[in-house]
Order: structure tokens, then C-alpha cells, then sequence
């Protein structure tokens, strides 16, 4: 299962944390735990949001399910995604309490629906 998608839960709020960059190897659940209300820039970009840029907070940590929930802080849309759609998370140097989330699947944004599609 690449992604399992929740539309519309409500706006996260923002904690601080320090995040690592994965590199290699299985994701470490219990690290990314650590950082819930930390801040993405989704790469590949998201399609179909006004600002591609906008960014997202680390929800919800599920680690016996190995899923993660996304929320889009200007637009409140939620994603919920499995593990295997993700491909590594990057701290952000410059930014306080921000990083990278890099995926192996479009995040495709319709209206009040969000939906994930593999890449190439």
C-alpha cells in the first residue's frame, strides 16, 4: 500500500524539534516521533495547490502502522502516508524547526480532495 489519504482534519499545531536526515537504510520511527509539528517543503512539489510551496506539519506518528499524517498549514488538507511512499526527510540548515520530505509519490490536490499517485 504506497499511501493512505485522509482529506480535511483540522490544523496542527507547531512544536519545536530538531530533525536528521535519513540516509540509507529503514526509516527510524522513533526519531521522526520526536518531531511532531515540525514543518515540510514536499518534494516532488505538490500539483493543484494556489502555492506549491506551501508547507506541511508532522501530525500524527503511527509507528505499528508505519504511517505518518501530513496537515498543509495554510490549507488545513491532511494526508496520512505510508512509509513506503516516503523517501527521506532532510533537515533545513537555515530554518529553525523545518525540513524536507521527499516522496515516491505525487501529492495531487483537487479542491477539498487530496490523493497520492507513484512517480515515474
Amino acid at each position: 500500500m504506497a499511501a493512505i489519504i485522509a482529506a480535511n482534519a483540522g490544523r496542527l499545531h507547531t512544536t519545536g524539534g530538531a530533525f536528521v536526515a535519513l540516509k540509507g537504510g529503514p526509516m527510524n520511527w522513533d526519531q521522526i516521533e520526536k518531531n511532531l509539528g515540525m514543518h515540510f517543503d514536499i518534494r516532488p512539489r505538490p500539483i493543484g495547490l494556489f502555492n506549491p510551496d506551501s508547507l506541511w506539519a508532522l501530525g500524527q506518528v503511527d509507528k505499528s502502522d508505519r504511517t505518518l499524517e501530513l496537515s498543509n498549514i495554510e490549507t488545513g488538507h491532511a494526508l496520512r502516508l505510508h512509509g513506503d511512499a516516503i523517501k527521506g526527510f532532510l533537515h533545513n540548515a537555515q530554518a529553525r524547526n523545518r525540513g524536507y520530505l521527499q516522496l515516491r509519490v505525487q501529492v495531487i490536490v483537487e479542491d477539498c480532495n487530496i490523493r497520492c499517485e507513484p512517480l515515474p
